[in-house]
């Protein structure tokens, strides 16, 4: 390893997705995860991927617990927009990974309380100093 090189190793794939041609489209590209429909901000740890089309207010929480986020990007054409997708339209529609760092202008609560970053020493160190959330804003 060359020494400007640093090394994060992946802990878990996550792909979140309800939408079976999503499945066959990851398949089909041997991308491979554990697949869930639901995302749990809880589960996710400095050094997993997630991958999906997140809520941006989730994309943000997924970054800053020190995971990877991959968006499952594509240009879909107003008249198929709320269809099931087939992955042979997905395809044809452009459908690609890319990875996005969602950051805030503000500083809100995580989801479970507690943020994660990876160490150079491929360890884990994990804030609990966080504010639980709450279910509001307190404005």
């Amino acid at each position: 390893m060359w020494a400007s090189q640093t090394v994060i190793a992946v802990m878990a794939t996550y792909f979140i997705s309800r939408h079976p041609g999503a499945r066959q489209w990851a398949a089909a590209r041997d991308i491979r995860g554990t697949w869930v429909e639901h995302l749990d901000p809880c589960k996710i740890l400095a050094g997993d991927q997630v991958i999906g089309t997140l809520p941006v207010n989730l994309a943000a929480d997924v970054c800053r617990r020190g995971a990877r986020y991959w968006h499952l990007a594509m240009h879909v054409p107003r008249d198929a927009r709320g269809q099931e997708l087939s992955a042979d339209q997905m395809a044809s529609y452009g459908a690609t990974l890319v990875s996005y760092l969602v950051q805030t202008d503000s500083n809100p609560p995580l989801l479970c309380g507690f943020a994660s970053q990876a160490n150079d020493d491929g360890t884990t160190s994990v804030d609990e100093t966080a504010q639980p959330y709450t279910g509001h804003s307190g404005a």
